[in-house]
């Protein structure tokens, strides 16, 4: 069962009822009528309100539109239940959903307080192609934290999300909707009694990317705040998944799918618009048999000018963002589970290297040349892995961090850092929990197995909402980690510091770039009195190889073998559960460049013996230059007599030092290229 139904369903049904009383409140379109729900206290309810217009016929592929007011017609809105989610296909194919879904629902804690509430607005994940608000009860989080909790729909998937590259289709739809759900916030939810000024967006996976998108958008830095603080849970703008580069592509492919064809674009997308909404869904389904992630963000122009690394170094996007959020960023240890059928069968290195062939394939053109580069990094050659489960750790360590930490990491490094940054208050955390069988059972959570033994891709959702507290079956500590969860996540939300004195186990200390400390949830972490920990600097050393050396976004980036060099080293990741640990140690791999690149810094010892291996490669170098041209000043005339010589660069080990001369030009391909379709996770 999806995750996201199956918390609908158990926080909707599991032990809560509801009293007789209706809430009446005013909005700007006119007054509404909700409900009080019994949990161990009283929350108010106020579901499937609308925030936009229908997106329906002329309005489909546009720029959401207002809600017609009815405050005239002296009409009540029943906001008692929740109203469609936004056209998906099911794990079945089969298509649900209505285009007539922009419709949100209020969480409100019934207290006799009287100050306003925090409010936290939650962002739905999905791939930017499924799930809905309602799927997310906020009713626990409400009631046992003092917050009003908003959740919403947004169009997804092609209709969400299609780009011609033109104007008659712009993309980014879905955003402009989530944007709009922001001003409703700004607009009404005092008439809740929540406070407009202290508002955090909050949201898991593509919800995570498109969070951290509204913080980065231009859309946003004008005219009132939005919103002031943000909690991004696995997923960044920076992730290869969450940004499509080529969206002309697809979006010829969904138009031919449709028939649409032999047409000027003017009328091909109005012959869409004509299509129903089931069937572009289902069209939606031809296009992902060859990628994975056809119809998410894209550059439009104006919401997100340029792809999210290059926006991000605009003088004057960061000088507006100096302090102006508050972020809480994390990732969980076993993000990359749905790799499992690739992995189950890696037990040495060949198989290592046939795993990262096939997870690279579809996104660098010279993929056996990049699979190697991460070999080198990963694999340490006076300590390798020597089990079958080591092999298959560090096969799983190398997807998570390419696709989740790596990206993750380097936006907190972005908007906490002074200088190029956003000089901005950051915290990061690591999810490690194994979730209990019960969650398992309840199809909440992926199941364990002799290799995946902790938290996966999303598996900290249900412990944001309380699931634990409302499952039957869940253990102990579920419940002691999900407390600590909800703990922080709201105190970061009341006063953007999520240790507030009293009720946290140990203080959540700031990111910077020079410790790189972070707060661990669960696995090693958790004693008889503690569920978390304090760690520092995340797999360091393979997160600068990732950010710096395999940039992953930009046309024809590539590889800059020329600035960068490997120190061979003792490998910790061979299991997850290490991951928590400090990087750096004696013979610790350090993989840096030269260069303009995001990505984490080194400590000053790693960089005294990074810049003395540069010196020593530097000095190599000019000696081997200075007797290149000897030879060719004293061999000219047998050049003259056999042909034009040329010397084959063969990569050579100097001590611990490798050149990677062998990596030339190294190209992107996949979401970065023109070549074809992709396939992704």
């Amino acid at each position: 069962m999806n995750i996201c139904i199956a918390i609908y369903i158990l926080c909707h049904f599991a032990g809560t009822g509801y009293a007789k009383t209706d809430i009446e409140k005013n909005t700007t379109l006119g007054e509404i009528v909700g409900r009080v729900r019994n949990v161990s206290g009283h929350v108010e309810e106020y579901l499937g309100i609308p925030y936009a217009a229908p997106p329906v016929g002329e309005l489909r592929w546009k720029a959401p539109a207002p809600y017609p007011s009815w405050s005239a017609t002296g009409e009540i809105w029943n906001a008692t239940y929740p109203r469609s989610h936004c056209p998906q296909a099911n794990s079945s194919g089969d298509v649900t959903g209505d285009e007539d879904c922009l419709y949100l629902n209020v969480y409100v804690p019934r207290t006799p307080e009287l100050e306003l509430y925090p409010v936290m607005i939650f962002i739905h994940p999905g791939s930017f192609q499924s799930d809905a608000g309602s799927a997310y009860d906020g009713t626990l989080l409400s009631d046992h934290r003092g917050v009003i909790i908003v959740t919403f729909n947004y169009r997804l998937g092609a209709l969400g999300f299609l780009n011609t590259g033109d104007i008659h289709a712009t993309g980014n739809y879905g955003l402009l909707d989530q944007k709009a759900l922001l001003e409703w916030v700004q607009d009404n939810i005092e008439n809740f009694r929540g406070d407009p000024d202290r508002v955090t967006i909050f949201g898991a996976a593509a919800g995570a990317v498109s969070a951290l998108v509204h913080a980065i958008s231009p859309q946003t830095q004008n005219g009132r705040k939005l919103f002031h603080r943000v909690i991004s849970q696995s997923g960044s703008p920076f992730s290869w998944w969450g940004f499509q580069t080529k969206p002309e592509y697809y979006a010829t492919k969904i138009i031919s799918e449709a028939g649409c064809t032999n047409l000027s674009m003017q009328s091909a997308m109005e012959c869409m618009r004509t299509m129903e909404a089931d069937d572009l869904v289902k069209y939606q389904l031809e296009v992902r048999d060859t990628e994975d992630f056809p119809f998410v963000a894209t550059v439009d122009g104006s919401y997100i000018t340029d792809i999210p690394d290059v926006m991000v170094t605009d003088i004057d996007l960061v000088s507006n963002l100096q302090g102006r959020y508050e972020y809480l960023i994390g990732v969980n240890d076993f993000e990359s589970a749905w790799d499992y059928p690739f992995i189950k069968d890696v037990e040495d290195k060949e198989g290592f290297t046939k795993f990262l062939r096939v997870r690279l394939r579809e996104h660098f053109k010279d993929y056996k040349k990049v699979a190697d580069i991460v070999s080198v990094n990963y694999i340490d050659p006076v300590n390798p892995p020597s089990t079958a489960l080591e092999w298959k750790y560090l096969s799983f360590n190398a997807s998570r961090d390419w696709t989740f930490l790596a990206p993750s990491l380097n936006m907190t490094r972005l908007v906490s850092s002074t200088g190029d940054g956003f000089n901005s208050t950051a915290y990061f955390y690591l999810f490690a929990h194994e979730p209990s069988q019960a969650l398992v059972d309840a199809g909440i959570a992926f199941p364990s197995n002799d290799i995946v033994d902790g938290a996966t891709h999303k598996d900290e959702i249900a412990y944001v909402f309380g699931v634990p507290f409302t499952l039957e079956g869940a253990t102990d500590l579920d419940r002691r980690i999900s407390t600590q969860v909800m703990t922080r996540w709201t105190n970061f939300a009341k006063n953007g510091n999520p240790s507030r004195e009293g009720d946290a186990e140990v203080t959540w200390p700031e990111f910077n770039w020079e410790t790189q400390k972070f707060l661990q949830f669960g696995g090693e972490a958790v004693t008889e009195n503690v569920t978390t920990r304090v760690g520092a600097h995340l797999q360091s050393s393979e997160v600068v190889f990732w950010t710096r050396e395999l940039e992953l976004f930009g046309e024809g980036k590539g590889f800059d073998d020329s600035a960068w060099t490997t120190i061979n080293s003792s490998d910790t990741t061979t299991s997850p559960n290490n991951i928590g640990e400090p990087q750096v140690t004696e013979g610790s791999c350090v993989c840096t460049a030269i260069g303009t690149g995001i990505g984490l810094s080194l400590t000053p010892e790693q960089a005294d013996v990074a810049i003395y291996i540069l010196f020593s490669v530097s000095l190599i170098l000019a000696t081997t230059l200075l007797i290149a041209m000897l030879r060719w000043c004293f061999c000219s005339s047998e050049k003259s007599k056999n042909g034009d010589l040329s010397v084959k660069n063969h990569y050579a080990s100097v001590g611990t030092v490798v050149s990677m001369e062998r990596y030339n030009s190294v190209t992107l391909q996949g979401h970065h290229s023109k070549s074809g379709p992709v396939t992704g996770i």
